[in-house]
């Protein structure tokens, strides 16, 4: 019904899925169209953005990691750590040695293609 009471991890601002999703709005052409270089996958990208979220926002990281992710116009593909196939799909993540941490989440699964973590 829609009277319900059920919530969504987007609708509390602080979850890392609500602060992924805000990025994604903010940055991401999600048209196509344009001089944007981010992926053609906004599934993806969001998964890209709630991992950050979710391993600390770049709190703590070394190897420049902080400051590879989360550029607006720069896909995910080009981040520290992350290895895509010809397609722009991410088929490894190589996270070693960078000083982040925290807990995978479980949006990895939108990352359909990948095959080493």
């Amino acid at each position: 019904s829609s009277g319900s009471s059920s919530s969504s991890v987007f609708d509390d601002p602080n979850s890392t899925q609500s602060k992924a999703l805000s990025w994604i709005m903010a940055t991401t052409n999600l048209t196509g169209v344009g001089n944007s270089t981010s992926t053609d996958d906004p599934v993806q990208r969001f998964g890209a953005a709630n991992l950050f979220f979710s391993l600390g926002g770049g709190d703590g990281w070394s190897n420049d990691m902080g400051d590879s992710w989360m550029k607006e116009g720069v896909s995910e593909c080009e981040w520290i750590g992350f290895q895509c196939d010809g397609d722009g799909k991410v088929v490894r993540l190589d996270l070693e040695g960078t000083g982040v941490g925290g807990t995978l989440p479980d949006e990895l699964v939108v990352f359909e293609k990948l095959e080493e973590l």
